[in-house]
């Protein structure tokens, strides 16, 4: 039997919740900055390196939105936009300024001091929606970080499609709404699901992966030091756990679920387009 780790399961109803494939360990997006003093001489310049890095996750959230596939959920353009209107928001954007000004601090620092007030204030709401609302603020902060860094906000980089042919379940510390949207866009390098560290049932995470019909397992703490590059996973988010390196019986029973599934599936495909009726005829909208 291969060893469990257990997590938050989310499945959309019209596709599988079994993902069957390799292991592919994404690198941790950690929050590492440089803190260091500046002279008042220097504090133009990084006031204009938080302007340009702010610029630059503008621009790359706003092609996102332009780019989104017209059949795509509405819920991926709610989650764009939702990380706009943080990027945008005056204590993020506005009060770091203030601080590089005030403390004579550089950008990254004064960045990070005000992701920290601004999540503790999230994290004092009693309401757990609204507490998970912090997770929302400190991805729209590590974009800026990264562009302070490197120039950019890129994505968690793919890797190529194997060339045995099996399928890949990622597993990562965490995912931005705005990766799980490239997500889908990687479905020919034979994605089957992605695994995270952190994340919750009502995480914005949680619903883009459910709309997008990926299976996924969020909150699966540990995850990323307990599975190896390569391992054979299944990642069964309908009972909400991580099976790594299953054995020949566990394989069998979950690759005959899968083909279950999709014969399903197919069967209520074909009934798509049938109109329902009563037992005395009438039409009736389903």
């Amino acid at each position: 039997m291969g060893k469990e780790l257990h997590g938050i399961g989310v499945a959309s109803g019209a596709a599988t919740g079994i993902a069957i494939g390799r292991a592919h360990l994404l690198a941790p997006s950690e929050l590492g900055f440089r803190q260091y003093p500046v002279e008042r001489k220097d504090v133009l310049r990084e006031v204009a390196r938080l302007n340009n890095a702010f610029s630059t996750v503008r621009a790359e959230l706003d092609e996102l939105r332009a780019n989104v596939s017209p059949d795509a959920p509405n819920e991926v353009r709610a989650f764009l936009d939702l990380h706009r209107m943080i990027l945008d928001d005056s204590l993020l954007c506005d009060v770091p300024r203030d601080l590089v000004r005030q403390r004579l601090i550089n950008a990254e620092w004064a960045l990070a001091i005000q992701l920290e007030e601004v999540c503790r204030q999230f994290e004092s709401i009693d309401d757990a929606y609204f507490r998970e609302r912090a997770q929302d603020v400190r991805q729209v902060v590590e974009r800026v970080l990264k562009a302070l860094e490197t120039g950019r906000s890129t994505t968690a980089m793919l890797p190529k499609k194997r060339e045995d042919g099996e399928r890949l379940v990622l597993i990562a510390h965490d995912l931005a709404p705005a990766d799980v949207l490239h997500l889908r866009d990687y479905t020919d390098i034979g994605l089957a699901g992605f695994v995270t560290e952190l994340g919750g049932p009502t995480s914005h995470t949680a619903v883009l992966a459910r709309s997008l019909g990926l299976p996924a397992l969020l909150g699966a703490t540990g995850a990323r030091t307990s599975v190896a590059e390569g391992d054979l996973v299944i990642l069964d988010a309908d009972s909400g756990k991580l099976i790594v390196e299953p054995d020949a019986a566990e394989l069998a029973a979950y690759r005959q679920k899968v083909k279950a599934q999709a014969e399903a599936r197919l069967a209520l495909r074909r009934l798509k387009g049938r109109i329902a009726r009563t037992r005395d005829g009438v039409a009736v909208e389903l």
